[in-house]
């Protein structure tokens, strides 16, 4: 079974380059989508997932509130800290930025701190943890270094390639230095 390159990124991209079998369940799912062929950009955003006992314990919480209180907007997504603005890539970039961002998180592995301050915050619509200020210097590095290394990427012409740059930078990450 072949199918056009294009096709096959795209199909890479929205399945997490999980495997062929996934991208080709992909593919063929969307057979009839008018968009398939088209080379349009798609948004993507840096997330940072927490894991180890953090992790442990916002899935045992998750779990718990799904239980007592039923799927409510908590659960539309999954527990992260954000680590950009949304930025658009082509399906094509992709490969390479995900490896942009391996190396940066490489480059920074070693200052990473073994504990993260988490401050709580409520509101009537939103219930979450923000990083503290303090703890922000370590996610600031590793997307400033994710930043140089996409800008070393072949291929931007103009401003409007260079968007995915851009919104490399964390928005309430901003106003400290790298």
């Amino acid at each position: 079974m072949g199918f056009p390159k294009n096709r096959a990124e795209k199909a890479l991209v929205a399945t997490g380059d999980t495997g062929v079998q996934a991208a080709s369940d992909w593919i063929l799912n969307h057979v009839f989508d008018h968009e398939m062929d088209k080379q349009v950009p798609r948004e993507f955003v840096v997330y940072g997932v927490p894991l180890g006992k953090l992790g442990m314990k916002l899935n045992e919480f998750w779990d718990t509130s799904l239980a007592q209180c039923g799927r409510n907007g908590a659960h539309k997504s999954f527990p992260h800290v954000t680590l950009c603005q949304f930025f658009k890539c082509a399906d094509t970039h992709v490969p390479a930025l995900i490896h942009c961002l391996q190396m940066a998180v490489d480059a920074q592995k070693g200052e990473c701190p073994k504990e993260i301050a988490l401050q709580p915050f409520t509101s009537a619509s939103y219930m979450g943890l923000f990083v503290e200020e303090g703890s922000c210097s370590w996610f600031r590095k590793v997307m400033s270094q994710f930043a140089i290394e996409a800008a070393k990427l072949p291929g931007r012409k103009d401003k409007e390639s260079n968007r995915f740059i851009v919104g490399a930078w964390c928005r309430r990450l901003q106003s400290g230095t790298p």
